[in-house]
């Protein structure tokens, strides 16, 4: 398999991959501005059980997002290496 071939399998074989961490990152920023409104109503209302219960959503949510994506990015992983080889320099990046 030629050099261009691999990479251009590669790219192809990873977009769903690729889309699955983009969106795993937009929600994560999503999540941070959320808890950052919420930690600025948390400092001039103080630590209502309703603010701790959307810090806890807001939490789990984020936990949620970080999981997806590191399940996208060792998917890609995988990937490389079947693709270009174990110890390959493209599996390293």
């Amino acid at each position: 398999m030629a050099k261009n071939e691999a990479k251009i399998r590669f790219t192809a074989e990873t977009g769903d991959f690729n889309s699955a961490i983009k969106k795993s990152n937009d929600e994560m920023s999503r999540l941070r501005a959320e808890m950052n409104l919420n930690n600025a109503q948390m400092k001039t209302t103080g630590a209502s059980v309703e603010a701790l219960e959307n810090k806890h959503k807001i939490l789990s949510e984020q936990l949620a997002a970080s999981e997806s994506k590191t399940q996208a990015l060792s998917q890609k992983v995988d990937k490389a290496a079947e693709i270009f080889g174990e110890n390959s320099t493209e599996v390293n990046k």
